[in-house]
């Protein structure tokens, strides 16, 4: 940048009385001027700007330079921005809700300008990647000109799929490169472990888009840590019907896999696990001093709830032994549809001797059991 400083009046009336040459090649660059104050002792400044643009550097105009005119200042720190001469301006493409995984192999934007008066037409393509979300590229419009332009979005999927989207901007700003809706079917991949049972569950994920374009698959491991995971498959067209194929193992944490064989969903919250209506939770509480102080050893529980599901254990069965008072605790049982709150609870009380004292069952809905020592303890 050029900038021409011009200050002054001669004792004749003509001017400028003085002029000085600054030439800034790079951010930061500086350098003092200094004169003589004329007969009016003003001290009034008037400058120009002229900006050399690299050639090449900006799409629309093939000029390389613009220049800019301020208003006359009495600042004594001049900060020259070439942005505020308002020729080039930068377009800032930023990529939005991407995911990079096998449904996606690259992404590229083309910002295009279109100034017809001026019979000026440009344009250019920038690519994205997984490490590079954000791209520039600068106009630089004629004399006059608009500053409107155009962002052509290409996402490139397997099979050669291609999903194009298209934004119109004007002047500075940013643009945010998102894929259509449609086409791209976003999933989320849910475990429902209510009962605290699964060490991890495995879910495999499956889209065929047909026509000799291959598989969109995907394993999606599935624990306490990370209860959820997102996956997304491709249609090969807007009317192609969003069905996917699953199959769900899960690893109990008492050692046990279970397999559930392929099926076919076009859930977008695919749920796997444990899946109740309702669940009846029951707190459990001991009202006594220690087992020595009221002359046993233990105790052993057992809670029975008929109207447990037939996949999950009905019975609840605990022994309780040492010196202390047993904790309060709780136990979840999930209901069958249809079926009531209603359990019974036994509890056997063992003495020092071996022998024991049985009491119960009891039959009740609520959602406390309070056990005391049996009479005469």
């Amino acid at each position: 940048m050029v900038v021409n400083l011009r200050y002054g009046v001669r004792d004749d009336g003509s001017k400028p009385k003085d002029t000085k040459e600054i030439v800034l090649r790079q951010k930061g660059d500086t350098a003092p001027y200094e004169f003589f104050m004329d007969r009016n002792r003003a001290v009034t400044l008037d400058y120009d700007v002229v900006i050399n643009y690299k050639a090449g550097y900006a799409i629309g105009s093939e000029q390389v330079q613009a220049t800019w005119k301020p208003d006359a200042t009495t600042t004594r720190n001049l900060e020259i921005d070439p942005r505020q001469a308002g020729a080039a301006f930068p377009v800032t493409l930023v990529l939005g809700n991407v995911q990079w995984d096998n449904t996606l192999q690259t992404v590229q934007s083309t910002v295009s300008y279109d100034d017809d008066p001026s019979n000026t037409h440009d344009e250019r393509t920038v690519v994205f990647s997984a490490t590079e979300a954000t791209k520039v590229v600068p106009i630089l419009p004629p004399k006059g000109g608009t500053k409107k332009f155009k962002v052509r979005s290409t996402f490139f999927r397997p099979g050669g799929i291609e999903e194009v989207s298209e934004v119109f901007g004007e002047g500075v700003g940013t643009v945010v490169v998102n894929p259509p809706a449609g086409r791209a079917i976003p999933v989320s991949v849910i475990l429902a472990d209510p009962l605290s049972r699964f060490r991890s569950v495995n879910v495999e994920t499956s889209y065929a888009p047909g026509g000799g374009q291959p598989e969109q698959a995907a394993l999606h491991e599935l624990t306490a840590v990370t209860p959820s995971v997102p996956w997304r498959f491709v249609r090969p067209s807007d009317a192609a019907e969003p069905k996917y194929r699953y199959r769900v193992t899960e690893f109990g944490k008492d050692g046990t896999t279970r397999t559930v064989e392929w099926q076919d969903t076009k859930e977008r919250q695919l749920i796997v696990g444990d899946r109740f209506e309702q669940l009846t939770e029951i707190q459990v509480s001991f009202f006594m001093d220690t087992f020595a102080a009221i002359g046993f050893m233990g105790a052993k529980l057992v809670i029975d709830y008929p109207d447990a599901p037939p996949q999950v254990k009905r019975r609840f069965e605990k022994l309780f032994t040492g010196p202390a008072k047993p904790e309060p605790f709780s136990w979840k049982v999930p209901r069958k549809p249809g079926g009531t709150g209603m359990y019974s609870y036994t509890v056997q009380w063992v003495r020092a001797n071996g022998t024991s004292v049985t009491e119960g069952p009891v039959t009740q809905d609520g959602e406390t059991v309070m056990i005391f020592p049996p009479v005469g303890a």
